[in-house]
């Protein structure tokens, strides 16, 4: 068991002669290093006193083992004394491993014919599936809205390309984030041509669209309102 005891001064006053101190604690340090007792030792750099790792079956051996200390004994100095073990760290939590979101807006440049709509899902969901991307695509009124989710360089690469696509303009960058799992996991990229009246039934939507607002004024919190009802429930219905 992997012991970190740190030391203090049982009253401020022994601050102002520290040096010394520490000096006269530093032989009893050596020796329980020396006797494989202390693993590890380090000096606070405020002259406070030393931080050890110790190596006991039990917190008990290991606070009687400092008790041998001479600064122990005359009540000079404390330890302030805990059990530690190896962080274990979880590649699920890492950024690398993590699924990379990203949601742009975008305004048609001239009327999309239905057709056309139809070939531009198309292309995306075969170009998708082989970047390995999912996420869907929303229209409304002349504009999109578009969730692309990813490996976060193969999401950026597929960005910069939509970005220069010439049947559409004001392209915005809405939002992008990190999500443990996909948020759109089954879709290569769902498609839905949306209403104002259907938008609406979204929290925090209700009056947005009133005014004119396309997809290009949303803001993060809308976008998240938006992935929230498409995700679940009967939203996942109406996706094509």
């Amino acid at each position: 068991m992997k012991i970190l005891a740190i030391e203090r001064f049982t009253d401020q006053k022994y601050l102002i002669d520290s040096d010394m101190y520490l000096e006269e604690n530093h032989m009893y340090i050596e020796q329980l290093y020396r006797a494989g007792k202390i693993k590890l030792c380090w000096s606070q750099s405020n002259n406070a006193g030393n931080v050890l790792i110790i190596d006991a079956v039990s917190i008990q051996e290991a606070k009687e083992i400092l008790k041998s200390s001479p600064l122990v004994k005359s009540k000079i100095i404390t330890y302030n004394v805990i059990t530690i073990k190896n962080y274990e760290f979880d590649n699920s939590y890492s950024v690398e491993k993590n699924n990379f979101v990203l949601v742009y807006a975008s305004a048609q440049a001239r009327e999309l014919e239905s057709y056309e709509l139809q070939n531009i899902l198309k292309v995306a969901r075969s170009r998708n599936s082989r970047m390995q991307i999912t996420g869907m695509l929303l229209y409304q009124n002349g504009s999109f809205l578009q969730v692309l989710e990813g490996d976060r360089e193969n999401v950026e690469e597929l960005f910069y390309k939509i970005e220069k696509d010439s049947r559409h303009t004001k392209v915005v960058k809405v939002s992008t984030f990190y999500t443990a799992k996909r948020v759109f996991y089954d879709w290569s990229m769902g498609y839905a041509d949306v209403t104002q009246k259907e938008l609406e039934f979204i929290q925090g939507l209700n009056n947005f669209f009133e005014d004119d607002n396309t997809f290009i004024n949303l803001k993060e919190e809308h976008v998240q309102n938006i992935l929230s009802a498409f995700k679940d429930g009967k939203w996942r219905q109406h996706i094509s």
